[in-house]
C-alpha cells in the first residue's frame, strides 16, 4: 500500500472552519485522513507570521534591497525634500536638487533648504549597520554590509540580522531540525498513527485482512477508510459474528459512549463510521498517543506563533523559544514572547528638533524650531535653543547693544580714560575727538594735552605779536620804548 501524507496546512485549515462554524463536517470526515486521532482544538493565531515563524516586529522593507514587488516609490515632493539626496522607500536613491546660497541643505529640516548650517549624522549615530541611510543634510550614507545575517534580517531597517527558517518555510510537519541560523526548531509530534518520515507525517493504511474486517466499513487509520466485503446470504448480517464479522444474527450497534470513545471516528461494529465529539480546548484527540482519547498534546513555539523567552504553553510544559537579536527585545514590539522593537518618539528621548534615532535602526523628524532658536543653538542637541553673540563676534568694544541674537541687550565693556564709547566717532567703538585750538582758547603755540593724551600745535602769532608774551598759548603785542628824552 502507498503511504498518505497528512499536511498540516490542511489540518490547520480545518480547525480554522471549525472555529468559523463552516464545513466542520466536512473537514472531520474527509474519506483521506483518520481525525480519528487528530482532533484539533482552537489555534492560537501569534503576530509572528504565518505559522508562528517568529518575524518580529517589521519596521518596513529594507533600503538597498534593490526594490521590493508591489512596492510604490515616494518622490521627493511626498517627502517634502527639496534637495540633497534620499531614500524613496523602495531601496532607491532620489536627488531632490540643490539649494539657493546662501541657504544650506538641511538648514531647514531633513532634506529641506534653510539658513543654519547643518550638521550631518553619522550610521553609528543614527544605529544603522547596514544599507543607506539619509545624514539629516542632504547626502545618502553607505553603512556597509552585513559580515553575518542579511541587512534587516530581523525585521528592523539597518540593522543587521538573520531571519530564521521556520517550520512553514522548509516545509516540514513533524520533528526537529536545525535552521538556517543555526537554531533547533521542533515541528511538533504527528497524529496518532502516523509517523514522521523527513520532517513529514505519514501512514500506511491498513487492510481489511490486517483490521480483521468481513464487512462493512471501517477507519483505515490514515484518515480514510476501507470497504470490506458484503456478508453472504448463509450470514448476511454485518457485526453479527462480533465486529464487521458477519454473522446470522443482527448486529446491534455501538455507540462513542459504549466503545468509551471520547472523540474522532470509529466503527460501530455493525459497519459504519461513528463520529464522537471534539475535545474541549486544550485538549485534542489522540493528544497523548491513545486513539479516540482526548488528551493534552504539548505545542512548539511555532505553533503558538512564539519566538523568544520561555512560558507555560496551555498544556503545562514549559517552552523556551531563544533569544531575539539586538535590538529587537523580547517583547518588544507588544507582542508577549515575540521578538519585536517599538520605535522611540521624539518626547520619549527629550528631542524637540532634527533628526534622530528611533533605536530601532530607522530614524524619526522631531522638527524645526522658531524665531531665534536653532536646533542645538543652545548646546544641547536635538533642543531648540539660542546661544547668544559676544561683544566680539558683533564688532563691539562698549557700550550697550540692543540684541545679543538671541533678543536680549548685551552690555560690553567700559573704554579706558581717555577713550569713551563712541567718543571716535563709531558706536560701540572706544575712540576719542581731540579738542581744538580754539576749543581749548589757545592761539598759538603747542598744547600739551589735546584731550587725547596728544600734542596740538597751534597757529603762529602775526608779527609783531609774540606767543605766549602775556599768557600761555595767546597772541601779545610787546610796547615800544618810549624815545630817549
Amino acid at each position: 500500500m502507498s503511504k498518505s501524507p497528512l499536511p498540516r496546512s490542511l489540518a490547520l485549515a480545518c480547525q480554522l472552519a471549525l472555529l468559523l462554524f463552516l464545513g466542520a463536517v466536512g473537514c472531520a470526515l474527509d474519506p483521506k485522513y483518520d481525525y480519528s486521532g487528530y482532533q484539533l482544538g482552537p489555534v492560537i493565531l501569534g503576530s509572528g507570521g504565518s505559522g508562528g515563524s517568529g518575524g518580529g516586529n517589521a519596521t518596513g522593507a529594507q533600503p538597498g534591497s534593490g526594490g521590493a514587488i508591489g512596492c510604490v516609490p515616494l518622490t521627493c515632493e511626498a517627502l517634502q525634500a527639496n534637495c540633497g539626496t534620499t531614500l524613496d522607500g523602495c531601496g532607491h536613491v532620489l536627488d531632490c536638487g540643490l539649494c539657493v546660497a546662501p541657504q544650506f541643505c538641511g538648514g531647514g529640516g531633513t532634506n529641506r533648504c534653510g539658513d543654519v548650517p547643518c550638521t550631518p549624522l553619522s550610521c553609528e549615530t543614527l544605529g544603522a549597520q547596514c544599507g543607506f541611510v539619509s545624514d539629516n543634510c542632504g547626502a545618502t550614507l553607505d553603512c556597509g554590509t552585513c559580515l553575518s545575517g542579511t541587512c534587516g534580517g530581523i525585521g528592523l531597517p539597518n540593522v543587521c540580522g538573520c531571519t530564521p527558517q521556520q517550520c512553514s518555510d522548509v516545509g516540514r510537519e513533524c520533528g526537529a531540525f536545525l535552521n538556517n541560523c543555526g537554531q533547533t526548531v521542533d515541528c511538533g509530534p504527528c497524529p496518532v498513527n502516523f509517523a514522521c518520515e523527513g520532517g513529514t507525517c505519514t501512514c500506511t493504511p491498513k487492510t481489511c485482512e490486517e483490521l480483521g474486517a468481513e464487512c462493512g466499513t471501517v477507519p483505515d487509520g490514515c484518515g480514510g477508510t476501507v470497504q470490506c466485503e458484503v456478508c453472504p446470504p448463509s450470514a448476511p448480517f454485518c457485526g453479527g459474528g462480533g465486529p464487521n464479522l458477519c454473522g446470522e444474527v443482527s448486529c446491534d450497534p455501538e455507540t462513542c459512549e459504549s466503545l468509551g470513545a471520547k472523540c474522532g471516528l470509529t466503527g460501530d461494529g455493525c459497519g459504519n463510521v461513528l463520529e464522537c465529539p471534539p475535545c474541549g480546548w486544550p485538549t485534542i484527540c489522540g493528544g497523548t498517543g491513545i486513539a479516540n482519547q482526548c488528551g493534552c498534546r504539548n505545542q512548539t513555539c511555532e505553533e503558538l506563533g512564539k519566538n523568544c523567552g520561555s512560558f507555560t504553553e496551555p498544556c503545562g510544559a514549559v517552552l523556551d523559544c531563544g533569544g531575539c537579536q539586538s535590538p529587537a527585545t523580547c517583547g518588544g514590539g507588544g507582542v508577549d514572547n515575540v521578538c519585536g522593537c517599538t520605535p522611540k518618539t521624539c518626547n520619549q528621548l527629550g528631542a524637540e528638533c532634527g533628526t534622530v534615532a528611533t533605536g530601532c535602526g530607522g530614524q524619526t523628524d522631531c522638527g524645526d524650531c522658531f524665531d531665534e532658536e536653532t536646533c542645538g543653538g543652545g548646546g544641547q542637541p536635538n533642543r531648540c535653543g539660542c546661544t547668544p553673540s559676544t561683544c566680539a563676534e558683533l564688532g563691539a568694544e562698549c557700550g550697550t547693544l540692543p540684541d545679543d541674537g538671541c533678543g536680549d541687550e548685551l552690555e560690553c565693556d567700559d573704554c579706558e580714560f581717555p577713550e569713551t564709547c563712541g567718543g571716535g566717532g563709531e558706536p560701540n567703538q572706544c575712540g576719542c575727538t581731540p579738542s581744538t585750538c580754539a576749543e581749548l582758547g589757545a592761539e598759538c603755540g603747542i598744547v600739551l594735552d589735546d584731550g587725547c593724551g596728544d600734542e596740538l600745535d597751534c597757529e603762529d602769532c602775526t608779527p609783531p605779536a609774540v606767543c605766549g608774551l602775556t599768557s600761555p598759548n595767546l597772541c601779545g603785542t610787546p610796547e615800544e620804548p618810549e624815545p630817549p628824552g
